[in-house]
């Protein structure tokens, strides 16, 4: 091998290191915001507030509307830019989180009230005697806790697949 020859190797695995370099440095910077994002969201909405109540709770009963702050706070932050993904399949999962969390928050607002005290915090359905049967009821409280299961597997999704990424694995 002369030297020509040896020159252009030394030139073609220098370019490509080079550009390999980048692309690290690139690929840092994604795992950097998306990481920061992740905990951002965990932070808002973590897994033991607004989540595990509405987990746990029947819709057909009255509930207190704080416990739904975290939601409140989610769908505020989610309007901001920087709270996306870089990552498409967690951009995806997080913008179906966000959905999922407007129909629901939506529909408790169109269709539960609050209890008749000035003071009150209590939202409830209206009282199975005030539909005009017992399944309109039935499913008006079964629509209403489809809409928080929907909500409740948005999040599992999405921290499944986060905690399930080698590189968050690390970090989280």
């Amino acid at each position: 091998m002369d030297n020509s020859d040896q020159w252009v190797i030394t030139t073609i695995v220098g370019i490509l290191t080079l550009l390999a370099g980048r692309y690290w440095r690139f690929l840092d910077h994604v795992f950097e915001h998306d990481l920061n994002v992740y905990k951002k969201i965990l932070e808002i909405l973590p897994s033991n507030g607004s989540i595990l109540f509405i987990r746990q709770h029947d819709f057909g009963a009255s509930f207190e509307v704080d416990q739904l702050q975290d939601f409140y706070n989610f769908l505020e932050y989610s309007l901001r830019p920087e709270i996306r993904f870089i990552g498409k399949k967690l951009e995806r999962l997080r913008k179906k989180l966000v959905d999922n969390t407007s129909v629901f928050n939506s529909y408790l607002g169109t269709h539960t009230w609050r209890l008749t005290s000035s003071n009150s915090r209590i939202n409830k359905m209206k009282d199975p005697d005030e539909f005009s049967s017992d399944e309109e009821y039935s499913k008006e409280k079964e629509k209403i806790n489809e809409l928080s299961a929907l909500v409740c597997q948005s999040y599992d999704d999405l921290v499944s697949q986060a905690t399930n990424n080698a590189f968050f694995k690390r970090e989280v």
